[in-house]
């Protein structure tokens, strides 16, 4: 069995062209995350094919801030609609599916299952995450950094933690 894939990526706002080859190597790896929902793009593609693709802000596990889109290729109206209707900009979910990490580009999980937040004080949590941290952190400026937290619960019986 053949696993070299031949192909290309365009760019739908440049319309650049790469072309690309890959060695496929399908792992079942999952990235599940809290997404807040930044904007929302629909589009109609010269083969009538629909994509709704999403840009994201996503918290990881110690709730600093990053970028994600959420890539979805609806086969109806109906459910591009449903999609958009969901996915409306400052909305906050559940994500869980594949992802891949392109170059120059977020991390993209494409057909993610999503929920929304059930527990309403888990829901506020979440907010105070993202009003706070969002601005603090970016995705790039976080990388190769030893980050020391001195946790406010610690503080009053003298210990810190350290996370690097």
């Amino acid at each position: 069995m053949k696993k070299i894939l031949k192909g290309f990526v365009e760019d739908l706002t440049t319309g650049k062209i790469q072309f690309m080859n890959h060695y496929l190597l399908p792992l079942d790896l999952k990235l599940e995350t809290i997404v807040k929902v930044q904007e929302v793009h629909s589009y109609v593609h010269e083969d009538a094919s629909m994509q709704v693709y999403i840009e994201c802000r996503a918290l990881d596990s110690i709730g600093a801030v990053y970028n994600i889109s959420l890539d979805f290729s609806p086969s109806s109206a109906e459910r591009r609609d449903h999609l958009i209707e969901i996915f409306q900009p400052g909305s906050i979910l559940m994500i869980k599916g594949e992802y891949g990490i392109p170059k120059d580009a977020p991390i993209t999980l494409s057909e993610p299952q999503y929920s929304f937040i059930e527990s309403e004080s888990l829901l506020e949590e979440v907010k105070n995450a993202f009003n706070f941290n969002d601005h603090r952190f970016s995705q790039s400026a976080n990388r190769h950094l030893n980050i020391t937290w001195v946790v406010d619960d610690f503080i009053q019986n003298g210990v810190s933690t350290q996370h690097g």
